[in-house]
């Protein structure tokens, strides 16, 4: 009666075992995936706010503020809003150090920005 009862324990943690591998993977995939797309959608927005503001380009620049607070998670400031609308971004960042910033660091390139005015 033990050896059966062991049995069945067995063969129910083989199938959650395997239950459980089929749908973690995909998920931690999907999840790896969508942050690979956060980081790109981030640098286009930074593509965006390197080039010099025009009048025709300004719904373009709100966009890619929008893009940066949603794929960073972050919010600016509006001071730090109108800053990026109307001044471009000198700063060369790559992705990497994008991600590293603190948002400290963020705030002051941001308030550089705004002081050269």
């Amino acid at each position: 009666m033990t050896s059966t009862r062991t049995a069945v324990w067995v063969s129910i943690a083989g199938v959650v075992g395997t239950l459980l591998g089929t749908t973690i993977a995909p998920l931690v995939n999907y999840l790896t995936n969508e942050r690979q797309m956060d980081v790109k959608m981030v640098e286009i927005g930074i593509g965006i706010l390197r080039a010099p503001p025009k009048d025709d380009i300004a719904v373009m620049r709100s966009w890619a503020i929008d893009v940066i607070e949603q794929s960073s998670g972050r919010k600016f400031s509006p001071a730090q809003r109108a800053v990026l609308l109307k001044q471009e971004l000198p700063i060369r960042w790559d992705s990497q150090s994008v991600w590293n910033m603190t948002p400290a660091e963020v705030d002051k390139a941001l308030r550089s920005l705004g002081s050269q005015r």
